[in-house]
């Protein structure tokens, strides 16, 4: 670092454990003249003295509509599906976290999908009491407009669980965790009647049954069918008898079924 660079500061915080409070979606004034949406969150930092950095801005692009009780993003405004740009403020802090948290993570989200709580990046939920450490990142850009730009975001690189939960921390990843993986391939089972098939008893609505199974046949693996069902399929997150269904990861369960029938 030069002599003069070391007295210079960009006048964020330079990163550190933190914990996220009081997320939500917003407009600021003072960001794009109030014409987009941010996350914006109040982060208490535990090892510097109990410190608040207030208002703390994070990036999801434009188009985004927020509810109006700022908890969660509804739509955009082209229609398109919901997905977070990995480009901007607070995809590089999702993309990052799904990247060090690994299992730990997947395992503390299934549960309070569980327990009914949203767990995707448009819900203020996910956010909200999380416990990370984060390093500050920064680059140069060319606009679309042609013009340079100067971008300076958080990645995590150690996930502690949430304030509420009491979650086990997870050490910091030394490599980040493979996202796409083979898909499962449970044991072969012997060819089951349709009548034998548990899923079709207990007047069960086979509509759902039908979009549980659709998850499946998207899904990489168990535990990335098992979060989609708990987040995308209501009937799955408030009746224990969904919840039974995808629960169930033996050979002879929804999801090692319908794989079967894929092979």
């Amino acid at each position: 670092m030069s002599i003069l660079k070391e007295h210079i500061t960009s006048g964020l915080w330079d990163g550190g454990r933190c914990i996220i409070r009081s997320p939500r979606f917003t407009r600021l004034p003072e960001y794009n003249d109030g014409q987009t949406v941010v996350l914006l969150t109040d982060m208490f930092l535990p090892d510097d003295d109990g410190q608040v950095l207030e208002s703390q801005k994070f990036t999801i692009g434009e188009g985004w509509i927020a509810s109006d009780d700022e908890t969660e993003i509804v739509g955009h405004e082209d229609g398109k599906k919901l997905k977070l740009n990995n480009a901007s403020g607070l995809g590089h802090l999702v993309d990052s976290l799904a990247d060090v948290g690994g299992e730990e993570l997947e395992k503390v989200l299934i549960e309070r999908q569980k327990a009914g709580t949203p767990t995707t990046p448009f819900h203020v939920s996910l956010f909200d009491g999380l416990d990370i450490t984060v390093v500050q990142k920064e680059k140069d850009f060319v606009g679309r407009d042609g013009n340079p730009g100067h971008q300076r975001w958080y990645d995590v690189v150690e996930f502690h669980g949430y304030e509420s939960s009491g979650a086990k921390p997870a050490k910091a990843a030394t490599k980040k965790a493979t996202k796409a993986v083979a898909k499962k391939a449970p044991s072969k089972p012997a060819p089951k009647a349709a009548e034998d098939d548990p899923t079709t008893d207990g007047g069960l609505d086979e509509a759902v049954l039908d979009r549980i199974r659709a998850v499946a046949r998207e899904a990489n693996d168990y535990d990335e069918f098992l979060a989609t069902c708990y987040s995308d399929i209501p009937e799955v997150a408030e009746d224990e008898a969904y919840q039974a269904v995808v629960d169930d990861a033996s050979e002879t369960g929804i999801c090692a079924v319908t794989w079967e029938s894929m092979s």
